[in-house]
């Protein structure tokens, strides 16, 4: 299960989670904004590239796909029997088939796919999203970040040596 919701209930899926905790994905971008000392108009889409991190969403399916990778090549027969046939036979409704389905609607791949799901498919899509202007824009913040590191850096060691 993923994470407490109101009145006790529990969100078993992703998608569930996705469609009831937008705000927490608001809010960590927000954050990031803030560290990062970017300005507020700073688009969500250039957030995450500029911190080299994944997007919420993408890092959640990731870690979701590792999770069933794991149960399919588990040594305990039950979780590995319970699994494979879920997820490749019987499709019954379950939290980890809807996850599965979730994950590979999202990339848009079938389930015997699943495999395939990993961090280096979502740098990729993620990459190949963006269109020139922004790696351009995602360029430049990243310069102008490590301008004020090494600024920081050089004034707080003058300040040390004084």
């Amino acid at each position: 299960m993923l994470c407490g919701l109101q009145e006790g209930k529990v969100a078993g899926t992703l998608s569930e989670w996705f469609r009831v905790k937008k705000g927490v994905r608001q809010g960590w971008r927000k954050g990031l904004r803030r560290i990062l000392s970017l300005p507020y108009n700073t688009h969500s889409r250039l957030i995450s590239p500029v911190c080299d991190f994944l997007p919420v969403r993408e890092e959640l399916i990731c870690r979701c796909t590792s999770f069933i990778i794991k149960c399919l090549n588990i040594c305990n027969s039950v979780v590995h029997s319970v699994s494979r046939n879920g997820i490749y036979g019987m499709r019954m409704h379950s939290p980890i088939v809807a996850n599965v389905q979730f994950c590979c609607n999202y990339y848009g791949m079938s389930p015997n796919d699943i495999p395939y799901v990993n961090k280096r498919l979502a740098w990729t899509v993620l990459w190949n999203s963006f269109i020139a202007p922004d790696l351009d824009k995602i360029k430049l913040i990243k310069e102008v970040q490590s301008f004020t590191k090494v600024r920081f850096h050089y004034f707080a060691s003058q300040k040390l040596i004084l």
